[in-house]
């Protein structure tokens, strides 16, 4: 996540395309100006709702106190088998 405003944000991560997709740590994180952050996270989907082995996910991250400050990745999420 490349912050390339004068300001640090504090940013949230929604994912989107699956009932009850969580993400871990956090949702919630600042990212100081100038700053590039690394932020890995774990997704997890309950299994009765997958209708497929592999799902489409929408990764929206958006600043809390600017929320015209957003984009929008497409990813997948590849379950295990069996």
């Amino acid at each position: 996540i490349i912050n390339m405003d004068k300001a640090a944000h504090e940013y949230l991560l929604m994912i989107e395309g699956a009932d009850g997709v969580r993400v871990a740590p956090t949702e919630r994180f600042t990212v100081g100006a100038g700053q590039i952050l690394e932020y890995p996270v774990r997704v997890s989907i309950p299994k009765r709702v997958l209708s497929d082995r592999n799902q489409t996910l929408y990764f929206r991250l958006q600043a809390s106190d600017r929320p015209r400050l957003r984009v929008t990745e497409v990813g997948r999420f590849l379950a295990p088998s069996g």
